[in-house]
C-alpha cells in the first residue's frame, strides 16, 4: 500500500501536532486545535494562503504527502 505522511503547521501557534502516516484514500485523525495568544483557532487549510476551503476530517481523504496549515482569527 501506499503510504503518505500530513504534517501540520500551526503558523505561529502552540506546537505542532505529530504528522501523521496513512494509506492513499484515507481519512486522519483530527489532532487538538493549537492556541495561540491573541487569536482564535479557526481550522486547518490545504493551501498555504489559508483562503481555500478548510480540511473536513470527517470527508476528505489523503492523496499524497502534505501539510495542513493553521487558520486564525485575532481576538476581537
Amino acid at each position: 500500500a501506499n503510504l503518505y505522511t500530513v504534517s501540520f503547521d500551526t503558523a505561529g501557534g502552540s506546537e505542532a501536532p505529530e504528522s501523521q502516516t496513512v494509506a492513499y484514500d484515507s481519512l486522519i485523525a483530527e489532532p487538538e486545535a493549537p492556541t495561540r495568544d491573541g487569536y482564535v483557532f479557526d481550522g486547518w487549510y490545504w493551501d498555504v494562503e489559508r483562503e481555500h476551503r478548510p480540511w473536513d476530517f470527517a470527508q476528505d481523504t489523503v492523496e499524497d504527502s502534505m501539510y495542513l496549515y493553521a487558520r486564525w482569527q485575532p481576538v476581537p
